[in-house]
């Protein structure tokens, strides 16, 4: 049977330590390698969905056909978010990717509410998962469901899907640099210029240059003490309410994001 008179199915995975999700892994190594970066690691998959999140367990959702061969793939990953100071719930949608030989082809196996067999919806494991995954997190009270695809899967997302793309979007940081960091970074000379101006600038702050105070570096890993995450929380508290949408990145966001990941190491200054 060739692809194009396969069927396939809309699976949600409600068990992450089901075998699916290390078939899902290989499946991203076999044919979108690196798109990890790294490996695919199945544990992956089982941190971001799962329970530990402090904003709810995600969504795996995979189109499977009648053989038991992984066709597609879509994650929901769950997000607390505020929008101009109000908590509400949110979902980043991603990892959408379709079997080099199901793209346009194959079938589904059941067709979509209200549709015929030839309905897009029953025609595309892209969009059938870009569908069902977004009803999902509807019927489960998700107020903000946003993602940031690629070139190749704007449009569907956009045109099939309902998304929209935002008008403006910016993801905004503030760090202080050490005199160091930039006779370290530049050429001699251009490290010394570009240190002394910021010395200047500083000065107009009234803040002394190279002043005694100094940031300590944390390791963030599982034992990590929760003293650490206490403090990030009294940061968190202390920052004024965004008058935007802002992920909420409290101590728990922050245990959960970088001191459990299964494979990154990350430090924390503070």
């Amino acid at each position: 049977m060739t692809a194009r008179e396969r069927r396939w199915s809309i699976r949600f995975v409600d068990d992450l330590n089901d075998d699916v999700v290390d078939r899902v892994a290989t499946f991203f190594e076999k044919y979108f390698p690196g798109v990890f970066g790294g490996p695919c690691d199945p544990e992956i998959f089982r941190w971001k969905l799962g329970a530990t999140n402090p904003a709810g367990s995600g969504i795996l959702a995979v189109a499977v056909t009648d053989d038991d061969e992984i066709a597609g793939v879509m994650t929901a990953t769950m997000k607390q978010m505020t929008v101009e100071g109000r908590p509400v719930l949110g979902a980043e949608t991603g990892d959408t990717f379709t079997h080099p030989d199901f793209r346009r082809a194959g079938r589904a196996a059941e067709l979509s509410a209200g549709t015929t067999a030839d309905h897009y919806l029953n025609r595309s494991v892209f969009g059938r998962l870009v569908d069902e995954v977004t009803r999902s997190l509807f019927d489960q009270k998700v107020e903000i469901v946003y993602g940031t695809p690629n070139d190749q899967s704007l449009p569907g997302y956009c045109r099939r899907g309902g998304y929209e793309v935002a008008p403006t979007a910016s993801a905004q940081s503030w760090h202080c640099p050490r005199t160091r960091l930039f006779i370290d970074r530049f050429p001699a000379a251009t490290g010394r210029v570009t240190a002394q101006a910021f010395d200047r600038i500083r000065q107009t702050l009234h803040r002394p240059p190279d002043s005694p105070q100094e940031m300590t570096t944390i390791p963030l890993r599982r034992d990590t003490p929760i003293t650490v995450f206490n403090e990030v929380d009294r940061i968190w508290d202390n920052t004024p309410s965004a008058q935007h949408i802002s992920i909420v990145q409290d101590g728990a966001w922050i245990r959960h994001r970088y001191a459990l990941h299964p494979s990154q190491p990350y430090d924390l200054h503070l």
